[in-house]
């Protein structure tokens, strides 16, 4: 097979598979929708062999360059596959997978999701393979094209306005994007960062580059949700279908980060905002649990402690981006970062698809009124036995995943400051473990429509394959979680680094740690329930918002961010 082809295969493919998708509609056979979902299938499962194919050729550290066409020179679009693009293309794939499967019994149900959905795969693949700033500025779109569809594919008003505020707020966005990307090519006459690269190793560091840098960082970090960036993600999560919002948490926030290291590690001077990265990570995984801890809307909680959880992702990722691939602890730092974004988009998927059932069976999302639920609807039971592994995990418990991604952020981090906030942000996850388990508490009040601001339950679909993905990825963070020492052996292995580190996740020392996180958020979860406690909460939760303060987010991040740059020695 031609290395080209084999490269290419995950980007094209789904792209063929769309098309056929939506000329297979056209079919008056009753066989039609079942061909259709055969597309799908087949189409993802293909992509994913071919990642599968590629890993000989990314495995030790390797990377694969080219140019689309076999272009030459400034003309021709770089692309470039290697371990970090490869990862999170299979953490990408693996994630929509799960989703659409789910989606099979929960919907979206038309056959136009699974179209588009193979659209955001191709779009995720090429997000990650290109090498070229223009053409990422176009990968992005594509993302963000499918994603605001997606959104708006649940009914009520609160989706497309969620999805209309996610639109206006990336196309600013990509406006500031552009913005740099113009200033870097005035600079350099160049789109291709191994061209911007070598084009400014000996140009001194000017105002024009550094905003440049500013304005396409900010850009990019908007759409991972970094701090102070956020304001569009939580209800963006919360209204969209619970298919889309898996894989809004799951993937489609870390794309765009991954995509970043390549721009911060080959442009020289970019590189120190790491560093600033590395402690916005670390203060919104306390900010986002705390926010989380406040709210009462089920969807939203999670959606905000996906903000917490990208943030202890970005801890670790800034810290290796700012030492450079070079530094003896670039590769435990950067391995930290992949293996935790992973172990989070699998435990986090679960709980958005596994809570989705049970919203859709209680007709609320009101967290006070789902109390009881599993006394009150018996076939909750089956969907608990597997939401228990994401519960557990979010809790911090030894031997499930969450846990096992703490306590190799802690050894990756090993006597940075910024640990204690990783500590803080996982006390607060225990608090919001607990209050997102109300759904199986007994007891609990009937909350009536109006007050809840949920529609009257209707009649449940079936949910055996639905009820059944939740199962499995529960069996999965428990592999995952036991199995930590393997995949930070493989993750270290593909990125060309021989350190095989004992963690030590059974060890007196982290489960000692173990029991004072949950012991304290156990605290914690007891205090945001008593009377001062739910007076701070609802100040939180009822703190000023809106477009104008994300835009003026935007802005301040990108003036700071270049600032940054300028005066960073």
């Amino acid at each position: 097979m031609k290395t080209d082809l084999l490269i290419f295969g995950p980007v094209i493919l789904p792209l063929v598979g769309s098309a056929l998708v939506l000329l297979l509609k056209f079919l008056p056979s009753a066989w039609s929708k079942f061909l259709q979902h055969a597309a799908i299938l087949i189409f993802l499962v293909c992509s994913l062999l071919l990642l599968g194919l590629q890993y000989p050729l990314v495995h030790g550290g390797q990377s694969l360059t080219g140019i689309v066409g076999q272009w030459q020179g400034p003309l021709g679009i770089a692309w470039k596959q290697d371990p970090v693009s490869w990862i999170s293309s299979v953490l990408g794939l693996v994630l929509i997978l799960f989703a659409w499967l789910y989606s099979l019994d929960r919907g979206p149900s038309n056959t136009t999701f699974g179209a588009i959905l193979l659209v955001q795969a191709s779009g995720i693949a090429a997000t990650l393979l290109t090498h070229d700033l223009f053409n990422l500025f176009v990968c992005l779109e594509i993302l963000g094209i499918t994603s605001y569809i997606m959104i708006a594919m649940n009914k009520g008003n609160g989706a497309k306005l969620a999805s209309l505020t996610y639109l206006l707020l990336s196309a600013a966005s990509m406006i500031f994007y552009l913005l740099g990307l113009y200033g870097l090519y005035r600079l350099t006459g160049a789109l291709s960062l191994n061209d911007i690269g070598q084009a400014l190793t000996n140009t001194p560091l000017t105002t024009s580059l550094a905003a440049s840098l500013g304005l396409i960082i900010a850009g990019v970090a908007l759409r991972s949700a970094l701090l102070p960036l956020y304001g569009w993600l939580p209800e963006a999560h919360a209204q969209a279908p619970h298919a889309v919002s898996a894989i809004l948490s799951g993937v489609m926030i870390k794309t765009p980060l991954f995509a970043l290291t390549r721009i911060l590690l080959e442009i020289p001077a970019a590189r120190t905002v790491g560093l600033p990265l590395s402690w916005a990570g670390a203060i919104a995984a306390v900010v986002g649990s705390l926010i989380a801890l406040s709210q009462t809307h089920l969807k939203r909680a999670l959606a905000y402690s996906t903000i917490s959880q990208i943030g202890f992702v970005v801890a670790a990722w800034g810290k290796a981006v700012y030492l450079g691939a070079a530094h003896p602890d670039f590769h435990i730092l950067m391995t930290a970062a992949l293996v935790y974004a992973f172990f989070h988009a699998l435990y986090k998927s679960q709980l958005f698809l596994g809570l989705g059932l049970v919203t859709d069976t209680m007709g609320s999302y009101q967290l006070e009124s789902l109390k009881g639920g599993l006394s009150r609807q018996h076939r909750l039971r089956f969907i608990f036995a597997g939401l228990m592994f994401g519960y557990l995990s979010m809790a911090g418990i030894p031997g499930l995943a969450g846990h096992s991604g703490k306590t190799l952020l802690s050894f990756a981090l090993d006597r940075d400051i910024k640990d204690v906030f990783i500590v803080a942000a996982g006390v607060l996850s225990v608090a919001l473990a607990l209050k997102l388990s109300r759904p199986f508490w007994t007891g609990g009040r009937k909350i009536p429509e109006s007050e809840s601001g949920q529609p009257t339950p209707q009649p449940p679909a079936p949910q055996g394959l639905a009820s059944m993905i939740v199962l499995i990825q529960g069996v999965m963070i428990l592999a995952l979680g036991l199995g930590l020492e393997p995949c930070v052996h493989f993750v270290l292995s593909l990125l060309g680094s021989s350190h095989r580190p004992s963690l030590g996740i059974f060890g007196i020392d982290a489960i000692l740690k173990s029991t004072a996180s949950v012991g304290l958020g156990m605290g914690v979860f007891f205090l945001s329930t008593s009377r001062y406690g739910k007076i701070l909460l609802e100040k939180i939760r009822d703190r000023p918002r809106g477009f104008e303060g994300l835009f003026a987010a935007l802005m301040t991040g990108s003036v700071f961010l270049a600032a940054w740059i300028y005066l960073a020695p």
